[in-house]
């Protein structure tokens, strides 16, 4: 018995929680550079720029619809393997003042999760500034899951609105399940904006996913930004893989079981028949009267 015991306590200790790829995932950017990122896409003359003075990720769009993107490198397998969580924090300086009046404005900052190799992202989380056709301004911090349908149309869930909103992404690696927060006070207190599953739904992914992908996406219609990172821009961005439940937990219960193990052979050896009791301690003989 106490063989198999040690042998299952040490397969526990082997048991890794965290892939070896994680240590190229895990990292945070204050955009003082580009290290990290690499530019996914850019349409209409507009792009996502560093602006290392101010350590911010700002758009830029002439007057035309653009958007711009960046992806996070070290995605996919990675991103799929483990579990992580990754916010940014999202500004936009450009409000009701210079919006209203204006008809058919849109403006859009987002944190994006996405299958490498598919156009479409899973889910978007972030501000999204516009005008209707009368000129009307709304603004809003908002939730886009578009993953159950497939390319369909965008199903927003509004939450607080700030001109500064922190974005998180938290990704369940054992059930597949991605849950998006909003932050409007500085990351004191989140918004749950609701949890999905993407290994199986409505209409699911064929083949079966193996990576996944985080993104930085920013556009604009009929609006131009200047792109010096004071009117729109992502700021303080983070990924960090979380060790799974069964971790440094396991691997301390792992240890604990270990030292019983030693204990115990030791105590079983001091009261078998025959036993040289005077080498071990009067507490021990005690404990041979009452060994079960």
């Amino acid at each position: 018995m106490g063989l198999r015991l040690l042998t299952v306590a040490l397969g526990i200790l082997g048991f890794g929680t965290v892939h070896l790829r994680a240590q190229f995932f895990s990292g945070s950017s204050d955009f003082s550079d580009s290290a990290g990122w690499a530019v996914n896409f850019s349409t209409g003359g507009a792009g996502l720029v560093v602006n290392g003075t101010l350590g911010r990720l700002g758009f830029g769009s002439p007057s035309t619809s653009g958007t711009g993107g960046w992806f996070w490198i070290g995605t996919g397998a990675a991103a799929w393997e483990n579990s992580w969580t990754a916010a940014v924090d999202v500004t936009n300086n450009i409000g009701a003042a210079q919006l209203t009046g204006t008809p058919n404005v849109t403006l859009r900052s987002y944190l994006e999760v996405y299958f490498p190799g598919r156009s479409t992202p899973l889910s978007r989380w972030g501000l999204f500034h516009s005008t209707n056709a009368s000129g009307e301004y709304s603004e809003s911090a908002r939730f886009s899951n578009l993953y159950n349908t497939m390319g369909g149309a965008e199903q927003f869930i509004a939450a607080s609105v700030a001109t500064t909103v922190t974005f998180r992404v938290d990704f369940d690696a054992i059930n597949k399940v991605l849950t998006g927060f909003i932050s409007t006070d500085g990351r004191v207190t989140y918004v749950n904006t609701g949890s999905f599953d993407i290994d199986t739904g409505v209409n699911p992914w064929d083949p079966q996913p193996t990576g996944l992908g985080i993104g930085l996406w920013s556009g604009a219609t009929n609006w131009a930004v200047t792109g010096n990172a004071i009117e729109m821009y992502f700021d303080n961005f983070s990924v960090t893989v979380v060790p799974e439940p069964s971790g440094a937990g396991t691997m301390a219960g792992a240890l604990t079981l270990l030292i019983c193990l030693g204990v115990r052979s030791r105590h079983r050896r001091a009261c078998k028949p025959g036993a040289n009791r005077r080498r071990v301690s009067a507490l021990t003989r005690a404990r041979c009267f009452v060994d079960v």
